[in-house]
């Protein structure tokens, strides 16, 4: 696996769309992944208007639509009755989505905004239609339509690169080498098995349910430390003792290396947290191949104090 490469000003897009856990607020998650994107040198306004300055110009040209529609200048019958009729639409999806946003039901806002997009969009073309053929009538004959492909070959293109996924988004491959495999492969084999496993964000479910076959790991096999992860606080401190009070095995791959050091520039877990990995007491490498390790961490016995 290649070196993964630090973020640049922008280039993290936190999602808000996450489901919320408990009676944790929209507004809360939003705050806490702005801190977060922040932290990583990235800013809110640059993944905003990456997201959504397409979205805003063609929500200004329906609204700028409605509004002469409104006034009743708008001279065609059958245009004026089909901007009328999704105008209309468009007032109980603009109440139930501030109503939702209010009493903050969820955070999945993006999906309530993407339907009443289609709406919006429909206007949006409707009214640079129209407006290419105002243009036309004042200047000369295809300034209007020239100036309207313009904007539209400005607009498209910003709004493909923030599909998913995107080069805005970071999304780690799903492969994952034959090293890591054969790493975790070696440490199942030859574990204690009354020893829990352990890891950086969460345990090693993947690797069981792929050396012990998925439906048996997840529902008949009650493997040690299946989903268990290392707080960042406990790593940074090498406090395993304190945190766990029992053994622990400690595994770490390459990609968490390069993805916590690099990309995350130690946003959690820091370099200094995986050196004192070798100078530890009672931290002990046990098995080390081409991009896994993992670490046998000995609870201290009461009686050495």
């Amino acid at each position: 696996m290649g070196a993964a490469v630090r973020p640049r000003d922008g280039d993290v897009l936190v999602h808000a769309r996450e489901h919320s856990r408990g009676e944790t607020a929209a507004g809360t998650v939003v705050a806490a992944k702005s801190t977060s994107l922040t932290a990583l040198g990235g800013s809110i306004s640059v993944v905003f208007v990456r997201l959504f300055v397409v979205g805003t110009v063609l929500t200004l040209v329906a609204a700028a639509l409605l509004a002469v529609t409104a006034s009743g200048r708008l001279r065609d019958r059958w245009t004026d009755a089909g901007v009328r009729y999704l105008g209309i639409a468009l007032v109980p999806l603009s109440g139930v989505f501030l109503v939702m946003f209010v009493i903050s039901a969820g955070d999945q806002y993006f999906r309530y905004q993407g339907f009443m997009m289609v709406f919006v969009t429909v206007l949006g073309a409707v009214g640079l239609a129209i407006a290419a053929d105002k243009l036309d009538a004042r200047a000369p004959t295809g300034t209007g339509r020239v100036l309207v492909l313009i904007l539209l070959l400005v607009l498209a293109p910003v709004a493909a690169i923030g599909y998913h996924s995107s080069p805005y988004m970071y999304q780690p491959t799903s492969h994952v080498p034959a090293s890591q495999l054969n790493g975790y492969a070696a440490s199942f084999d030859h574990r204690q098995a009354d020893i829990e496993f352990t890891g950086l964000r969460g345990g090693p479910q993947r690797y069981v349910d792929y050396y012990y076959g998925t439906q048996y790991s997840r529902f008949s096999f009650d493997f040690p430390g299946y989903e268990d992860g290392t707080s960042s606080a406990t790593f940074a401190n090498a406090s395993y003792d304190e945190a766990y009070g029992e053994t622990r095995y400690l595994a770490i791959t390459q990609a968490t290396f390069e993805r916590e050091v690099l990309l995350y520039d130690g946003f959690r877990y820091s370099r200094a947290g995986f050196s004192r990995l070798e100078t530890t007491p009672d931290v002990n490498r046990v098995r080390s191949s081409d991009g896994f390790r993992l670490y046998y961490v000995r609870a201290t016995d009461p009686e050495d104090d």
